[in-house]
């Protein structure tokens, strides 16, 4: 799995201190919903280092906030992990004082349907659920596939190991390979 380092907020520290601003990743969409708790997913800090599956998507939000502490708008960047690097997907300015979150949502649920087309089947904390598990299993067949490795190279250095006992171990690697990446799709 890709290890990305989540983007910086750019704001000054009093800039920060009067600011709200977070970023999370993203494991849904509720189009039941009407403000931001219909993004399901987890906080993360700005500039946190992360391993996370291909395809994974991010939100950011950043107000933009005077200094007398008036909201004049919302910044909001929608990131994808492609290629094991975060890049930017989209990225909007919302000037609406209410209703940023709705001004978006069906974008953002449509956008995030598209990559995880399971998402749009199941119910939002359902999906989430199953989400969890698949990135359970994904991060212990991973675990497992960084054992076999060592057991592989390891094996090389033994005296009286058939070069197909090295083969066999190369082929369970692969087919765990190929499991990683439809699990990553998911």
């Amino acid at each position: 799995m890709p290890i990305v380092t989540l983007p910086d907020h750019q704001l000054s520290k009093s800039a920060a201190r009067r600011t709200k601003f977070w970023i999370k990743q993203l494991t849904g969409v509720d189009t039941s919903k009407q403000d931001g708790y219909a993004f399901l997913g987890t906080f993360h800090e700005f500039e946190e280092t992360v391993e996370v599956p291909e395809n994974t998507l991010f939100m950011s939000y950043i107000e933009d906030t005077r200094a007398s502490g008036r909201v004049d708008g919302r910044h909001v960047t929608l990131w994808i992990v492609k290629d094991g690097r975060l890049e930017v997907e989209w990225t909007t300015y919302i000037d609406t004082p209410r209703g940023w979150a709705l001004k978006i949502r069906d974008k953002v649920a449509e956008h995030y349907n598209q990559i995880h087309p399971l998402a749009a089947l199941v119910a939002p904390a359902d999906y989430e659920e199953m989400r969890a598990f698949v990135d359970r299993v994904t991060a212990g067949i991973t675990d497992v596939r960084k054992g076999m490795i060592a057991v592989r190279d390891q094996v090389g250095e033994v005296p009286g190991v058939s070069g197909e006992t090295r083969r066999y171990l190369s082929q369970v690697i692969e087919a765990m390979d190929r499991t990683l990446g439809m699990l990553g799709e998911g």
